[in-house]
């Protein structure tokens, strides 16, 4: 995962470079940019990649205005960010408008949730954890038992012994 301050033109050579080489189960991009470079973005994952990835909305920043009208909430970039997403097979995490909730509903501002212009505070990061958290969820009826599949093995069990001649 890497964080906002990075666009995806970025964190699609970083995908590049160093994280498809890992083939890992899940990618989770906490990122910005344009919707165009998030296209490009997720198509070169789905190309070369299985992994389930999750794609959040920024929380707001400071410069965006601390009224919480309808407009900044639902800013159209977000909706085109989830469109891409579904074409994709992406979950998309509704985060800015599950903050905006938070923040009317106990009578906040959005400054109450960031340490400086950009970045958020501890309970900011809080929320935004807890948003993205709610993704991952129990199946109700999994398609193996994990316990069946697992091997649990020592470090001796794993230590191989190769003696050459000469």
């Amino acid at each position: 995962m890497v964080g906002s301050g990075s666009p995806y033109d970025y964190i699609r050579g970083w995908i590049h470079t160093a994280v498809l080489a890992d083939q890992p189960d899940l990618i989770l991009s906490y990122t910005n940019g344009s919707v165009e470079a998030l296209e490009l973005m997720l198509r070169d994952i789905r190309d070369n990649s299985t992994a389930d990835i999750i794609i959040p909305s920024l929380h707001f920043f400071e410069n965006e205005n601390d009224r919480l009208t309808p407009q900044v909430i639902n800013l159209p970039v977000f909706d085109e960010i989830k469109a891409v997403c579904e074409k994709y097979n992406v979950q998309f995490v509704d985060n800015r408008r599950a903050i905006a909730q938070w923040l009317l509903a106990n009578n906040k501002q959005v400054k109450d949730l960031l340490s400086d212009a950009v970045h958020q505070n501890n309970l900011g990061r809080l929320l935004t954890c807890e948003n993205i958290g709610r993704q991952f969820t129990r199946h109700p009826s999994p398609a193996y038992e994990p316990g069946r599949m697992e091997e649990k093995i020592t470090p001796m069990d794993s230590i191989l012994v190769f003696v050459s001649e000469g």
